[in-house]
């Protein structure tokens, strides 16, 4: 496993602060407001404030210095994240306190608490120890001039981390995926400028809203999670026993009255009115395919093990999932274009958006376990109709040299060709059967267009360096299934030729007619797209349904753990 490091380069952080100056730049924002009472209230803060300033500068400057120098500043218990950015902002206002507005100080409280809300732990943003320090000051305890340096430090680095995370998420995807291929975003000079002037227009608040993944999907799930920590607190049914047999529309037993407990505490039954509590009745049908759908399982109103099993999952392993999503969303939130594809891999579902709208899905089949489909960002350039195939290495020594070994018409039967490295055609009877195998094999295997070949009609490429693409498939029957992880790693795409005209839609003189007259030829052609398309494989556990209801699928490749794990370190 990698280790869970999730610091960024101190460059990063600075990110935020990027996103701070062109908003400034494009206008004048107006001031965060702060309770009216407040503006006239003389607070225990404040009144420190008056008495001993050059003091708390003076512990402020000792605390930057030690920052500087590479030390490790640790105050009221919490670790100082930020040993950049946060030394120059003191600097340039010569260690003066930064938040001498104790209303302001207590708004931008607010806003750190709120990482709740956004899946993080607003304690890693110093949250308690800030708490617990303004209440110190609040108190008029001794040492006043530490105390409030302490949380001005605190509460700046605080903001600092916190909008670092919001923007960029709190885990380096490279540490635990070795295909992450998105670029880093580089930053300028002028950050803490651009910092300093957000805090002297007192729209911090504001620029951490900014940095907020804009994406439908992000706030569907910040909404549940809400939901879901309510539903939390009123966890207390028992658990659905386990079945020995399935449980069938229009059959009585006790495990169908808690059945029902369950479905509506989820909220796929409303609230009780039946009189026949152990009776498996339409209403309940009805529930539990939901409930299947919702839950990457067959829809087919049957009660098993594997669905009794999602009914009783705790609240808190749903609340955890999708904090993990909320965390992938946000590594990719910054490099969507105006059009872009995402691939699922674990829902097996392929979106087109256009505008940050849906404007097309349909399903796929992706890598199996052993043989699982990288993470990585490209373009698709080009298509090929009626593809030939020239099969991976690792088949031909699994599959076809035991196939030609065993069968003599085995290349014939399969529509297969041999190639030399040379490039030229070699006969199937020229090989000598007996003695080929993975060391001895100097051929490439292709595989002639037509409705036997493995790639089907139509493939989309994009560069990369794993063999990834898109492709029709011979083997629609799949599709049917709920689990679709079959392939070696390319993606069979469930509708591919209507996938072709959309793409194509903007290319002269390809129409769906021109399509389909294409593939009836046979002939193999490539068409290169007008524009290129961003395509973005990724692997997000939770997903939003038309309804209004939240999608759990499986973490098929089990990388949720080590996700958790990391999300619930403090860095």
């Amino acid at each position: 496993m990698p280790s869970p490091s999730t610091v960024r380069n101190s460059l990063v952080i600075l990110l935020f602060l990027g996103i701070v100056l062109s908003q400034c730049q494009k206008k004048q924002d107006q001031p965060e407001q702060t309770p009216a009472s407040s503006q006239t209230q003389t607070t225990p803060i404040q009144q420190e404030l008056t008495l001993d300033t050059a003091k708390v500068a003076q512990y402020i400057q000792q605390q930057v210095e030690n920052l500087l120098i590479g030390e490790k500043v640790i105050l009221s218990g919490d670790s100082v994240f930020s040993r950049k950015v946060l030394p120059q902002l003191y600097q340039n206002r010569s260690f003066r306190p930064a938040w001498l507005d104790t209303a302001y100080a207590a708004t931008l409280l607010k806003a750190i608490a709120s990482a709740d809300q956004e899946g993080l732990m607003k304690e890693e943003y110093h949250y308690t120890a800030l708490t617990s320090l303004k209440k110190q000051l609040d108190q008029q305890e001794t040492d006043s001039a530490s105390i409030l340096a302490q949380f001005d430090i605190l509460l700046t680095d605080g903001i600092l981390k916190y909008g670092n995370h919001l923007l960029n998420g709190k885990i380096l995807p490279k540490d635990y995926i070795s295909t992450w291929n998105y670029k880093e975003r580089m930053v300028g000079d002028t950050i803490v400028d651009a910092f300093q002037k957000a805090m002297h227009a007192r729209t911090i608040v504001k620029e951490l809203d900014n940095l907020k993944p804009d994406m439908r999907i992000y706030t569907f799930f910040k909404e549940k999670l809400v939901q879901f920590h309510t539903l939390a607190q009123g966890d207390t049914l028992p658990n659905i026993p386990e079945v020995t047999t399935s449980i069938r529309p229009k059959t009585s037993q006790p495990a169908i009255a808690l059945i029902k407990d369950r479905l509506r505490f989820w909220g796929y039954l409303p609230a009780r009115t039946d009189t026949a509590r152990e009776y498996y009745d339409d209403s309940l049908l009805v529930a539990v395919k939901q409930f299947q759908a919702m839950h990457a399982l067959e829809a087919d109103g049957v009660i098993g093990k594997t669905t009794i099993r999602e009914m009783n999952t705790p609240v808190k392993d749903r609340i955890d999932q999708i904090r993990i999503n909320l965390e992938r969303l946000r590594w990719v939130a910054s490099s969507l274009s105006d059009r872009y594809m995402i691939v699922n891999i674990a829902a097996f579902e392929l979106y087109l958006f256009e505008q940050r709208k849906l404007l097309w899905s349909t399903n796929v089949m992706t890598g199996a376990v052993t043989t699982s489909t990288p993470i990585f960002k490209s373009q698709i350039s080009y298509l090929v109709f009626n593809p030939t195939w020239t099969v991976p290495t690792s088949i031909v020594n699994s599959s076809i040299i035991p196939g030609i070994k065993r069968d003599a018409s085995y290349l014939a039967k399969n529509h297969y060709t041999l190639v030399s490295y040379s490039g030229k055609t070699v006969s199937a009877e020229s090989i000598n059967r007996s003695t080929i195998s993975a060391r001895n094999f100097p051929y490439s295997v292709v595989q002639t267009p037509g409705s036997h070949n493995a790639l089907g009609k139509v493939k989309f490429m994009f560069p990369n360096q794993y063999a990834i693409y898109l492709h029709d498939t011979p083997s629609k029957h799949l599709f049917t299934k709920t689990d679709r992880a079959f392939s070696h790693g390319c993606i069979r795409v469930q509708d591919p030729l209507k996938l072709a005209q959309i793409l194509l839609a903007d290319t002269l003189n390809w129409s769906a007619g021109k399509i389909q007259q294409v593939v009836g030829e046979g002939t193999t052609k490539t068409v290169f797209l007008k524009n290129k398309l961003d395509i973005m494989i990724m692997y997000w556990t939770t997903g939003m349904d038309a309804s209004g209801y939240i999608k759990f699928y499986k973490d098929i490749y089990k990388r949720d753990p080590e996700l958790l794990k990391a999300l619930n370190q403090f860095t």
